[in-house]
């Protein structure tokens, strides 16, 4: 069954004489003609739908906090914007660290919305020509629609602001499609190793591959992500003996400096000094998987 999208902005302020900062403007988001929060307890994130567009993205975060951290709020199950040539569904968890929202007829513990692609984004062109109106009347004003936004009013344009916002959404959504398609399980593995001092630290896998690849986490080139997809990612499942022998083609420095001290080290146990050893230490190694992290 397909659904029905709309939006109803609330009346930005009278403008006041003198003010040149962007109006804030609330977007609240309707299915079928009903609220989906009524109470208004969350921050609807219009910008990155409106980024996004019908684009793949996950984990997404449609409602969060103000601030922009969707776990100040208790959410901690992330959303999925999943596209097809034909439809955009918007796929949000209601459990315990989900959203709490009204819950249309038939809906299940995850709600799924599902609207036609061509009228998706001509609801989201009509919002954006709803919100330059909102801006024209205001005296050309720009407009915040911006989780934990600064408000610097710097761009010519709504319009400009979108497609900026939209380049950096873009880039990190299918960065995050790469991550889970390569890294899969590993993505919560670590290397633990253990101190002759008693030290125990952790480096994630995830990290490890990025130091032997030579790569900078965010702005991976294709060479890199080529290496890691078909060289240190398989070499990584063939088990610790292998994971180790890779990181000890690291110097132990440029490996110590990026681990992380594990919760199960012992208390007064440090490395200090040796940091900076300039050979590698008899250290013990074990791969451990990072209960701490909430699995998408």
């Amino acid at each position: 069954m397909l659904h029905k999208l709309s939006f109803h902005v609330e009346p930005a302020a009278a403008a006041v004489p003198g003010e040149t900062e962007p109006l804030s403007v609330a977007v609240h988001p309707l299915v079928n003609g009903q609220r989906l929060d009524p109470s208004g307890r969350y921050f609807f994130d219009v910008g990155l739908v409106l980024a996004l567009r019908a684009h793949n993205a996950a984990p997404v975060d449609f409602f969060t906090c103000s601030c922009g951290v969707a776990g100040c709020i208790g959410i901690y199950e992330p959303s999925e914007l999943r596209a097809t040539a034909d439809t955009v569904s918007w796929l949000i968890p209601t459990g315990k660290h989900g959203v709490e929202l009204v819950r249309l007829p038939g809906a299940g513990p995850l709600l799924q919305f599902t609207f036609d692609r061509s009228e998706y984004e001509l609801v989201l062109d009509d919002l954006v020509r709803q919100l330059e109106r909102v801006s024209s009347s205001h005296g050309g004003r720009g407009v915040d629609i911006w989780a934990c936004s600064e408000g610097d009013g710097s761009l010519p344009s709504l319009g400009a602001r979108i497609a900026e916002e939209r380049e950096r959404a873009v880039a990190f959504y299918d960065r995050e499609a790469w991550r889970r398609q390569v890294f899969g399980d590993l993505l919560f593995s670590e290397l633990e190793f253990t101190h002759p001092n008693g030290y125990i630290g952790c480096l994630p896998l995830e990290n490890l591959a990025y130091m032997l690849s030579s790569a900078d986490h965010f702005h991976l080139s294709e060479t890199a992500m080529a290496h890691i997809e078909s060289v240190i990612v398989p070499s990584f499942r063939m088990g610790i003996e292998r994971v180790t022998e890779m990181a000890r083609t690291l110097a132990w420095t440029a490996f110590v400096h990026q681990a992380f001290r594990s919760e199960r080290s012992p208390v007064g146990h440090a490395l200090g000094h040796l940091k900076s050893a300039p050979e590698w230490p008899a250290v013990s190694f074990a791969l451990v998987s990072d209960s701490r992290t909430f699995a998408p």
